[in-house]
């Protein structure tokens, strides 16, 4: 433990005018804790010693209030925080004499409940409460104690090291900067991020059960279509002016034990970054955080892209470690090296798993994690700088945002998207090859043969219809016309293709299976009708099937040899 050097009655050469008006009291204790008393070296001088009689006199004629307990000093040292509490202010406002409290401010210093912090001139020697008396203050049997004169029973030497002496300009800093470990506020910004992302998570489940798609591929992470609807980015889906994918991707994940491990992180850091910023400026860290680390991401691999909160959680983790940076002189020492040494422990540990493992995107953890630390810098400054500091950090923080997308220009991605594989054409085509024309095949297959059988019922006469046939004509119709608008829907959504040939096939089956639906609306139309159908619904049935037609004629030129 490191003492301070002098305690309170210690006022040097400059101020021995005031020790020697004082002629009773202590003074001048070094940290060895022995006391030395020097008023009556100056009992010779006759004018001093009319002086201290003179004050002696009007000291024992004035009535003074009594002295405090101990907690009540405590309590009231506390109370002026950040600022230090002085006693002479406190002798002014309560009328007691200012040297009978003395001793029970020794009593406290030397018991570790409160330290010294420098002198100031016109107040004297100032205290703050410890970590000590900060637990003596929550402890109700204790500060009975200390009420009664009795001082408690220290804590070991380790957990009573005084808080280093402090410039005005960093109580502040001191102050918010231990209000982090103990504030009861509840982290509400962390509490909405966590549930987000198990949100999307349980949509994609959603949506998989809807498709047909096996549930326990999205469990595994091994269906990229569905990650790819509810988020992921991915440098096609950018090129085609889907930036906002940046940062829904940083709350999609890669089947479940992604996701477990990345809300696991959050709930266990995201509290106290949280209650070192603030609900608002917490918030501006995460997304540009995990903003900033997607955008590295796709410089990485552009064509695989990728998903999930691990960018915003290394910008998390560059938050930490720069806040040690900018607050350890004001904490405890040894919580100080602890801390720092911590968060350090924590970092190597991700840079080992990052490096080690495959799938896990480098460029995104160390960009968010840069991104996090440099953040930090501009929020100390919107925290605790002057109103010129707060305007200049806002402008950082903007800039931070602003400067990865420099390196993303759509130009550049599409070049690199190219560059990076070569073989990405032929993929588009037996990907085209072996999903999309079959499934359309199918749907068309269907509808020829739906459509011959309604063409059928429409051309009996009404003497010859039959209630149920219509009944179950009407059935299959619109059971025909669903799957297409799904299936429709689901080309719509799938990422564009790079070779211009394979994207025109996926746009004219869009068209194509459109028309068809459009006619069998109006089939369907017709079929409801029954007797009273009218002329004017006949001929929209005539030229959708004419629409349909073309569109079909569009198709088949794509497979033409």
């Amino acid at each position: 433990m490191i003492a301070t050097s002098f305690c309170t009655g210690c006022y040097g050469t400059k101020h021995r005018s005031e020790t020697v008006v004082g002629y009773g009291r202590q003074a001048l204790e070094m940290s060895t804790g022995k006391t030395i008393a020097f008023a009556s070296s100056f009992a010779n001088d006759k004018i001093i010693q009319s002086t201290a009689n003179d004050f002696m006199q009007r000291t024992m004629d004035e009535p003074k209030a009594p002295i405090p307990p101990l907690d009540e000093l405590l309590r009231r040292c506390a109370a002026a925080a950040p600022e230090p509490w002085y006693p002479s202010d406190f002798a002014r406002e309560t009328g007691c004499d200012r040297d009978s409290l003395y001793r029970p401010i020794n009593d406290l210093r030397m018991n570790g409940l409160i330290a010294i912090t420098n002198h100031v001139d016109g107040k004297g020697q100032g205290y703050v409460v410890t970590e000590e008396g900060e637990q003596v203050l929550r402890d109700p049997k204790r500060l009975a104690q200390l009420h009664d004169g009795q001082i408690p029973k220290p804590a070991p030497a380790r957990q009573r090291e005084e808080l280093p002496q402090l410039e005005p300009a960093n109580w502040a800093r001191a102050k918010a900067a231990r209000e982090i470990f103990h504030s009861p506020e509840p982290p509400r910004v962390t509490s909405v991020l966590l549930l987000i992302n198990v949100a999307v998570f349980v949509a994609g489940i959603i949506l998989a059960a809807y498709q047909g798609i096996p549930v326990s591929q999205v469990l595994a992470g091994t269906d990229y279509q569905i990650q790819w609807q509810t988020g992921s980015a991915d440098g096609y889906s950018i090129i085609q002016g889907q930036w906002w994918r940046l940062l829904t991707c940083c709350f999609v994940h890669i089947g479940l034990l992604h996701l477990v491990f990345n809300v696991y992180s959050l709930y266990v850091i995201g509290p106290l970054v949280e209650r070192m910023w603030g609900h608002a400026l917490f918030l501006v860290l995460y997304l540009v955080s995990g903003i900033g680390g997607s955008v590295f991401m796709l410089l990485e691999n552009p064509i695989g892209g990728g998903a999930g909160a691990s960018t915003a959680l290394w910008g998390l983790l560059g938050s930490m470690a720069a806040w040690w940076i900018l607050n350890r002189n004001v904490l405890p020492r040894e919580f100080s090296r602890a801390f720092g040494s911590n968060v350090l422990v924590i970092i190597v540990l991700n840079l080992f798993i990052t490096f080690s493992f495959a799938g896990i995107s480098k460029g995104g953890h160390l960009g968010g994690g840069t991104i996090g630390f440099l953040a930090t810098f501009a929020l100390d400054r919107i925290r605790f700088g002057t109103a010129r500091q707060r305007v200049l950090a806002v402008l950082a923080l903007i800039g931070l945002f602003v400067v990865p997308f420099t390196f993303l220009d759509r130009e550049r991605l599409r070049h690199l998207v190219y560059q990076f594989d070569p073989r990405i054409e032929q993929r588009d085509v037996n990907r085209v090859n072996q999903t999309l024309v079959p499934n359309v095949g199918r749907i068309l297959d269907r509808a020829y043969s739906v459509r011959a059988e309604t063409d059928k019922i429409i051309q009996q006469e009404p003497a010859a219809r039959n209630e149920d046939e219509w009944k179950r004509a009407r059935e299959s119709v619109a059971g025909l016309r669903k799957d297409i608008d799904h299936e429709s829907k689901r080309l719509e959504e799938m990422t564009p293709f790079r070779n211009p040939r394979v994207e025109m096939v996926r746009v004219t089956a869009i068209r194509l299976l459109e028309a068809w639906s459009n006619e069998l609306q109006q089939v369907e139309a017709i079929l409801r009708a029954g007797d009273q159908t009218t002329e004017q619904q006949k001929r929209e049935l005539r030229e959708r099937e004419k629409t349909r037609q073309e569109e079909m004629e569009r198709w088949d030129k794509f497979f033409e040899r």
